[in-house]
C-alpha cells in the first residue's frame, strides 16, 4: 500500500508533535520521553479505540479524556476544552487522529 502521507516531527517549546500514519505504534516511547504525570487524550469520536487502547496502557497517568475535537478547530470547542484541560490538571495532551486534534492540541497548550 503506497503511503501517501509524508512523516516529520516538529518540535516547539513546550510542545512536541509527532506526525505520521503509524505513529501511535510509537506512542508510548514519545509518552516515557515526555514523562507526564497526567496526559490529556485528545481524540474526535471516531477515534475512539486507539484511545481507550491507549488509556489502557498508561495506567493512572491519564488526566482525563476530550472526545470534541472537529475540523477548523472552533472557537467554541477550543474554549471549551481549555477550561476542560484546566479542570483535569493536565501536564500533557496526547493528540489522538489528524489534523483537527493535533490543531485542537498546539492551540490548548500554547
Amino acid at each position: 500500500m503506497l503511503d501517501l502521507m509524508e512523516s516529520f516531527t516538529y518540535n516547539v517549546s513546550p510542545s512536541r508533535v509527532v506526525f505520521g500514519s503509524g505513529k501511535l505504534n510509537t506512542i508510548f516511547d514519545e509518552i516515557s520521553r515526555q514523562n507526564p504525570v497526567a496526559s490529556l487524550l485528545l481524540y474526535t469520536p471516531e477515534q475512539i479505540l486507539p484511545a481507550e487502547l491507549l488509556k489502557t496502557n498508561l495506567g493512572g497517568r491519564v488526566a482525563g479524556m476530550f472526545t470534541e475535537a472537529t475540523m477548523h478547530t472552533p472557537t467554541n470547542i477550543t474554549e471549551k476544552a481549555v477550561k476542560y484541560v484546566e479542570s483535569v490538571k493536565a501536564d500533557s495532551i496526547v493528540s489522538i487522529g489528524g489534523d483537527s486534534t493535533v490543531g485542537l492540541g498546539k492551540v490548548i497548550f500554547t
